[in-house]
């Protein structure tokens, strides 16, 4: 987590009433990135998560993608990071 996702968090919380962040599982993180990822394990990923001001919700998922995630929850507005493909 660095001051750019922060930026860009905050920015995202503005455009509606709540924030969710989903965060991949250590599996799938490693499938995605390679054997060395993720640097810190999802637990504490979550944690730094939830603790910014921005954030109302964290919630992981095992899959590659979080589209069965999002059909869940059927946000009224979905920000993605640059790195995301459906």
């Amino acid at each position: 987590l660095h001051a750019g996702h922060v930026s860009y968090l905050a920015n995202a919380r503005k455009l509606g009433d709540r924030l969710i962040v989903a965060v991949n599982s250590d599996a799938s993180t490693k499938r995605l990135k390679g054997d060395s990822r993720p640097v810190n394990p999802l637990e504490q990923r979550m944690i730094v998560l939830g603790a910014l001001e921005a954030v109302d919700w964290v919630v992981s998922f095992e899959e590659d993608t979080p589209q069965r995630l999002i059909a869940g929850i059927l946000p009224d507005l979905l920000v993605k990071g640059g790195d995301y493909k459906p």
